[in-house]
């Protein structure tokens, strides 16, 4: 079982996300739409929490769920492929909040309350 740590610069993990989201949506011959402010917005959500300060230096609680580059990944991805599939009046930003409880209710429901105290 291996351990493997967070990227420590944020243009690499945000870069690493679009690569990843891009290539995953686009295998599904869909058109990738998620643009860079949402990914900076969603990967700096994702650091924040993991390291329990915001990037303006606010101390955050951090959830008990792991926060993963991975996992941006995926939530990068699902925003693409809703951007592709259901497009319509409402801009995909206004899904992430939605995505980022997904993520930190996956293994401990009380994670909820954490998330809410970022915002």
């Amino acid at each position: 079982f291996e351990t493997v740590g967070p990227i420590g610069d944020v243009d690499a993990e945000t870069a690493l996300v679009r690569r990843q989201s891009r290539a995953a949506v686009e295998r599904v011959g869909a058109a990738y739409q998620v643009d860079d402010a949402v990914l900076e917005a969603l990967v700096t959500a994702f650091r924040d929490l993991r390291e329990g300060r915001s990037v303006e230096g606010w101390e955050v609680e951090r959830p008990s769920t792991v926060m993963s580059t991975a996992q941006a990944v995926s939530v990068a991805g699902s925003l693409g492929l809703a951007a592709a599939y259901f497009p319509g009046d409402r801009d995909v930003l206004s899904l992430l909040p939605g995505h980022l409880l997904g993520v930190v209710r996956k293994d401990d429901p009380a994670d909820t309350a954490r998330l809410l105290g970022y915002w």
